[in-house]
This record gives C-alpha cells, structure tokens and sequence, in this order.
C-alpha cells in the first residue's frame, strides 16, 4: 500500500539518540540490521561529522525514522546507505523509498558521491523490493557471522546518482 503523504528529512541530533533506541527496540532490528547508526559515529563524538549526512524522517506531523549516507574517506566517489523505519507498521507504505531517495539527492553535492551502496539480509525481503524501487542492483553477496555466532547471508547493491 502507497501512501501520498509526502516525506521530508531533518538533521538527525544528539537529542535524537533516546528516540532512536526506543525504535530499535520496538521493531527488534537487532533481527534484521547490523546497524542502526553510520559506521562512525561514536556515541561520546556526537553526531556531527564531515563524512555522513544523518536526517530523521517525517511524515505529516510524524517522525518516524532515520536514514543516513556516509562515506569511509573523503575522497570516496561511493556513499554508504542505511535506514531505519521505527515502526513496523510503517512498513510497506512507500516512506522508505521516498526517504532513500530524498536522502540520497540532498547528500550527493554534499558529500560529493556518484554511487550509493548498500549491504541487506537476503531474508529482509521488503527491504531488498524497496532498494530495487529505488533503482539498486544486486552486486554482490556474502555472508557474515551474527552476535550469537549465526551466519546471516547478505546482499551487496549498488545504485549510481544522476548528475
């Protein structure tokens, strides 16, 4: 189902933190993400830094997300995608697209990126529908070990920006 409200992003804050642990908990996204952060961030840094533009995700009146791209170094040409939609209910209404894609176009001067890519559990199959909606390909997979020692099977997808 595809809701028309539309979605808009502000910048993700340190006082957005408890926020963010309460959305982890209430969709378990230790069940299907690795992160739930960009890679760097470091609680006792904060969220400010050069290499990852971090937005919360509104719809109406309703923050109901996160979504981030970063970069390893600088000089990347490749930005890394993550999201979270803080509850399941959310799901499978067209928020997730439209924030990938309002956070991939408001990041890409920005951070200075022509790809954006991303690694997903194979079993997180609304997931891989909505990255594949948002223009990703499959380029890869693999597979790596979970917190309780299990192997989880992951997709690698890429998608390039328009200039």
């Amino acid at each position: 189902m595809i809701n028309s409200m539309p979605v808009y992003l502000t910048p993700f804050k340190d006082s957005d933190l408890p926020r963010l642990d309460q959305w982890c908990r209430f969709i378990g996204s230790d069940d299907y993400m690795s992160r739930t952060t960009p890679g760097f961030f470091n609680r006792q840094l904060g969220t400010e830094n050069s290499l990852w533009n971090w937005y919360l995700i509104h719809v109406g009146q309703q923050c109901i997300g996160t979504v981030w791209l970063e970069k390893e170094k600088a000089d990347s040409d490749t930005a890394t995608l993550g999201i979270l939609l803080g509850d399941n209910r959310l799901f499978n209404r067209g928020y997730g697209k439209q924030a990938v894609r309002l956070a991939v176009s408001s990041s890409s001067g920005i951070l200075c990126f022509n790809r954006v890519r991303l690694n997903v559990r194979k079993s997180n199959q609304r997931a891989i529908a909505c990255y594949r909606n948002c223009g990703f390909s499959v380029i890869g997979e693999g597979t790596k070990t979970g917190p309780k020692g299990e192997i989880i099977p992951f997709l690698t997808m890429e998608t390039r920006v328009d200039a």
